[in-house]
């Protein structure tokens, strides 16, 4: 199978919802970091493939490449995967370079829950129960059960009963260390300032909390139930951004004459019991580590979607990888999680990490809603797995 290569890497501020990233429509966001890609200028694209959770529907990819004045001629797709939207792009911008189709295709996602609109049904509907705003579609049938994440999070609590002091230590970690690779740059040559109506411009993460503590942690409320794991500290809250990735053929990585930044490997996606969604990311984890034969030493660092201190949990405890090499830059309890863009955020941090290590493998994982799990295993060396 041919390789495929990422090449360049970008992704925005994260807002909070109803924060500095507000005012700024999805395509507003997509359309800035397109502008901002240097490998593809003046070169045809392929394709545009662009993942979003919410919004009035649409073929946001089109009207974000249309905002961003990339040629009419190239075709664009928006995809609905839920949490993991940009990775599942990615997975298909993967197939269509592998399989000899095409040679340079962009992906990624965006969001903006602060201008998510409600939803009400059709009196058609049998769900119809008057003028009420619903806040999402259903991810699951009620004979299955159709839990919200954080209802997902408290099954998954209940289910593995992790210790409350492990869930905390994950919680200040995560901050931690974004504050630290915030303050160390780290991630400056991937975050692309957003301009803002007013031509100020969004520079910075919002959600990092430079002090938090064990004594803010012990404050927080459960969210689910009363005695629940399900805090406000240890669940993200909700966030606008958006990422994005460029892939290349090795025909295209030349004819650019750029160094990739990685090869993708491979992407393992997966389905289980909507009733306990968080575990997606492990489980899609282990399928991917079985299918090339790795174990836990292989990875330079991997990433996790942290919408739970769960989720970084269950790595650490079943897949064995030592806790430093998982999230290493911190996770989204600190950075934050813009739904369809965060899958491409992950690979901008795990591309960093990587950067920094001499093991050559690197993976990133997440939980999707509905019962679903996807991970994408890539290596910096250009020699093929045995």
């Amino acid at each position: 199978m041919p390789s495929v290569y990422i090449i360049e890497v970008k992704r925005s501020p994260i807002g909070k919802t109803n924060g500095a990233l507000s005012h700024i429509r999805p395509e507003g966001l997509m359309s800035q970091l397109l502008n901002s890609l240097i490998t593809i200028k003046n070169q045809k694209v392929d394709d545009l493939i662009i993942a979003s959770a919410v919004g009035l529907g649409g073929n946001l990819a089109r009207l974000s490449l249309l905002e961003a004045g990339v040629a009419m001629t190239t075709t664009a797709t928006s995809l609905d995967f839920q949490c993991g939207g940009s990775l599942k792009a990615l997975e298909y911008g993967y197939y269509s370079i592998a399989s000899g189709c095409k040679d340079l295709v962009i992906v990624g996602g965006v969001e903006s829950t602060s201008q998510e609109p409600r939803i009400f049904l059709n009196p058609s509907d049998p769900r119809y129960h008057g003028e009420v705003s619903e806040l999402r579609g259903k991810f699951s049938p009620n004979s299955i059960g159709d839990p919200d994440m954080l209802q997902g999070a408290e099954n998954c609590y209940n289910l593995l009963k992790p210790l409350k002091e492990e869930i905390d230590e994950i919680v200040l970690d995560s901050h931690r260390r974004a504050v630290l690779t915030r303050d160390q740059g780290f991630l400056r040559d991937i975050i692309v300032p957003m301009k803002g109506r007013r031509g100020d411009y969004v520079y910075d993460d919002e959600s990092i909390r430079d002090k938090m503590s064990q004594r803010l942690i012990n404050r927080s409320s459960p969210l689910v139930k009363e005695g629940g794991y399900t805090s406000v500290m240890n669940a993200c809250l909700t966030h606008d951004g958006a990422s994005i990735m460029v892939l290349a053929s090795e025909v295209m990585v030349k004819k650019l004459k750029v160094k990739p930044l990685v090869e993708i490997v491979g992407i393992e996606s997966v389905g289980l019991n909507p009733n306990y969604s968080p575990l997606g990311a492990l489980v899609a984890s282990q399928k991917l580590m079985t299918r090339y034969g790795l174990d836990n030493e292989d990875l330079a660092a991997i990433e996790v979607n942290e919408a739970f201190a769960l989720k970084t949990w269950s790595i650490k405890n079943y897949l064995g990888i030592d806790y430093d090499r998982i999230n290493p830059l911190g996770g989204a309890l600190a950075y934050g999680h813009p739904y369809g863009a965060t899958g491409g955020i992950l690979i901008g941090h795990l591309l960093v990490s990587l950067a920094h290590s001499p093991k050559p493998y690197g993976m990133a994982t997440m939980g999707v809603a509905g019962g679903q799990g996807i991970a994408v295993l890539v290596r910096q060396s250009y020699d093929r797995l045995d």
